[in-house]
């Protein structure tokens, strides 16, 4: 089974939770991963590999319209 930072650099290092689980990792793989720094959670439901991608910006939701 693919790696939760396999499949982020495969999808552009940063992606929703739904996305990643469509690759067949589960809620609690992607937490794990979070815990032991293999990626990093951006804000609740987006994930991105390190180090984050030069074009995003991390604005709060409510700016980022």
């Amino acid at each position: 089974m693919p790696t939760a930072a396999h499949v982020l650099s495969h999808l552009g290092d940063l992606a929703r939770g739904t996305t990643l689980r469509q690759f067949g990792l589960s809620r609690r793989m992607l937490s794990s991963a979070v815990r032991d720094g293999t990626i990093t959670r951006v804000r609740n439901g987006v994930f991105a590999t390190h180090p984050l991608p030069p074009t995003f910006s991390p604005l709060p939701r409510t700016e980022a319209r």
